[in-house]
């Protein structure tokens, strides 16, 4: 069992927030934030990584998400979105999101911490944001986006041997790509690369 007390979490974590390159905002509307990278433009987003203790362990709070969403219908993710013109940091903007679509209030977050920021083949820029969550929250789901969550063990992710890399043929192209499978739950993409690098900064000197 990896238990970790909240302190020796933060102490793995990045304390300060990163920052996206904010080289290129959208003539067409202040809401559409990007970085431009090698040319390539990216969408700011950003995601909650929800630490939770029961059973004298720790998990990690993912979602499964709703089949009725136009994008990554059914997918396991972390709450997030895109950054709101509004948000005042991408920070923010991980704790609204899971407000939303989890009913996780912000009075229940204590901040760990940051990984580094991830971009997607997709075209998004993503800030993951660690946060332990209180006792005292009760999960009230937003069904058109989230259909059940689930809890990961951290022990999980701390054993290398449940971390696969596949390859793929995806709409004619071979791709290449993370894979945890925890119980009946496929895990991949952008969040199994995150759950890597949690992995990585929490357990690499153990």
């Amino acid at each position: 069992m990896n238990f970790l007390s909240n302190n020796e979490i933060r102490d793995k974590l990045l304390q300060e927030l990163p920052e996206f390159d904010n080289s290129y905002k959208s003539k067409y509307s202040i809401e559409k934030l990007y970085s431009t990278i090698n040319e390539i433009r990216y969408r700011h987003a950003s995601v909650l990584i929800p630490l939770t203790v029961y059973n004298d362990n720790i998990h990690i709070i993912l979602t499964l998400r709703s089949i009725n969403l136009p994008t990554h219908a059914g997918q396991i993710s972390f709450p997030g979105g895109k950054v709101d013109e509004y948000d005042m940091n991408p920070m923010r903007t991980a704790y609204r999101e899971a407000a939303e679509e989890i009913g996780l209030n912000e009075d229940l977050i204590s901040l760990q911490g940051y990984l580094d920021i991830y971009r997607t083949g997709t075209k998004y820029i993503i800030l993951p944001v660690v946060g332990f969550v209180s006792e005292d929250y009760e999960p009230k789901l937003n069904k058109g986006e989230v259909e059940d969550l689930i809890y990961l063990p951290l022990d999980f992710i701390a054993d290398k041997s449940n971390l696969q890399y596949r390859e793929q043929e995806i709409n004619g192209e071979k791709r290449f790509f993370y894979v945890y499978e925890y119980n009946d739950h496929f895990i991949w993409g952008a969040t199994a690369h995150m759950l890597k690098s949690l992995s990585e900064r929490l357990f690499e000197n153990d």
